[in-house]
């Protein structure tokens, strides 16, 4: 696919919606290792592809454990991946968080 197909996506994002585009019902685990990315771009893409309508989720609870999410596209991913217009929200334009001026600064050592 090439990289202008999808111009609302890092190509991380592509590789996970053009994963979940191929699956029905899977985990962020499953999708990570079919993306070759990181378990946390994977989340961080879901959670956009959800918020977007591309992706729905499913939370699985057994006996009052919680087990892992499963997560599958819509229709709404089938037109982003085509090139469908989309506006998808990008974590990196979300509003930063803010420290309060009277919080000193945190010092690592």
């Amino acid at each position: 696919m090439p990289d202008s197909a999808v111009p609302h996506l890092s190509a991380a994002a592509r590789l996970v919606a053009g994963a979940l585009a191929e699956v029905h019902e899977t985990t962020v685990v499953v999708l990570a290792d079919a993306a070759g990315v990181s378990k946390s771009t994977v989340a961080k893409t879901l959670s956009l592809l959800e918020d977007s309508g591309a992706a729905t989720r499913i939370v699985r609870e057994t006996d009052g454990i919680r087990e892992a999410d499963l997560w599958s596209p819509t229709s709404a991913l089938a037109s982003l991946l085509a090139g469908a217009p989309t506006t998808i929200p990008s974590w990196r334009t979300r509003a930063p968080c803010r420290r309060s001026s009277s919080t000193p600064p945190v010092s690592v050592r």
